[in-house]
């Protein structure tokens, strides 16, 4: 193996200070689609080859196969079952969970790290592979199809995700398909057509949102997409998405091109008209559609700002005027005199 690190070290000379960054990740083998998956000849458990498998919780249903695989094959297998709780990506049970991963590897002969044919896998995988590599366990890279079937074949045919998917990197397509057959798939209720639909976000997935944007929607009934991949839902739930977006921009943004091609505000002016409605106690909420940006970001589409306390018309005005002079049409904004600003399109 060649891996690239910036920090040379051998097993025997105990943890280095600092996990090793990969410049260029390479694995022992790679096993695509529909191959088939060899293991070890020996290794720790009364000579049956023991193996740990990693990978995204969004692939659990892939891993439980590769273990059915594995185990056929005479393997003793470890692997991931517990999801973080959402809103703690970053805190004691995230390390204690990465820890008792680290754990498992550290009994194993091998590992195993299952992915779709994207090749997706996050920094908690990432961390593991380093770990494998610095105690001398081989790592195999096993690709295995998520759905081939009923709405995978169906996202596999739409033809906006056919358009767009060149501009969108591995991880982010993975992210947007994962999303959006989380909401067709458990979306209840509503009428035939789908509309008041709801659906609530399954914790692999939550766990791999923004900590504060998994928190305020943990439990949250959200509505399925109406619009086109990569869109993936859509709630009026009271989340402070200015201040979510603003402190968490390498995580989230606006969907800039969804405001500027439907004569929306610009971000700018809707996050101050939120504001002034706050500092005057109206409780305002926004109606948001939720998308996934080609860089993996969340992506929100503002469609109507709302309050849920009465508001006096000077304040009414006020916010007329900070959205029109953020570009949204006048003629387009309200059409009563109500706490309610639709903030795109027609």
């Amino acid at each position: 193996m060649n891996w690239q690190n910036n920090d040379a070290h051998s097993p025997a000379s105990g943890p280095p200070a600092v996990i090793p960054r990969f410049r260029d990740e390479r694995f022992d083998t790679e096993v695509g689609p529909g191959a088939p998956l060899a293991i070890p000849a020996s290794g720790t458990g009364g000579g049956r080859p023991t193996v740990t498998i990693c990978g995204s919780m969004r692939f659990f249903p892939l891993m439980i196969d590769v273990a059915a695989e594995l185990t056929s094959k005479g393997a003793i297998v470890l692997m991931p079952y517990k999801v973080v709780p959402p809103g703690e990506q970053s805190g004691p049970a995230k390390a204690a969970l990465d820890q008792l991963h680290r754990d498992k590897i550290d009994q194993s002969a091998s590992v195993v790290v299952v992915t779709d044919p994207t090749g997706y896998y996050g920094d908690s995988t990432r961390g593991e592979i380093a770990h494998a590599i610095r105690t001398g366990k081989p790592v195999t890279l096993c690709q295995r199809t998520v759905d081939t079937s009923g709405i995978g074949q169906e996202l596999a045919a739409d033809e906006d995700r056919t358009i767009l998917l060149p501009e969108f990197t591995p991880e982010a397509a993975s992210k947007a398909d994962a999303l959006r057959i989380a909401a067709i798939e458990g979306a209840e209720g509503g009428y035939a057509c789908g509309h008041d639909a709801v659906y609530l976000l399954p914790d692999e997935l939550l766990a791999e949102l923004p900590d504060p944007l998994a928190w305020a929607l943990s439990g949250v009934e959200l509505q399925p997409p109406e619009g086109p991949w990569p869109e993936w839902a859509r709630t009026t739930h009271p989340v402070n998405w200015p201040y979510l977006i603003r402190t968490h921009p390498e995580e989230m943004t606006w969907n800039y091109a969804m405001l500027e091609n439907n004569f929306g505000a610009a971000p700018a002016a809707i996050a101050d008209a939120y504001q002034l409605l706050a500092t005057n106690g109206a409780r305002p909420y926004l109606e948001v559609c939720l998308w996934v940006d080609p860089d993996g970001r969340i992506a929100v589409e503002p469609l109507a700002l709302n309050a849920r306390t009465l508001v006096e018309v000077g304040l009414l005005d006020q916010v007329d005027d900070i959205l029109v002079a953020g570009g949204r049409p006048r003629e387009l904004l309200r059409d009563e005199e109500e706490a309610f600003w639709s903030l795109i399109a027609a």
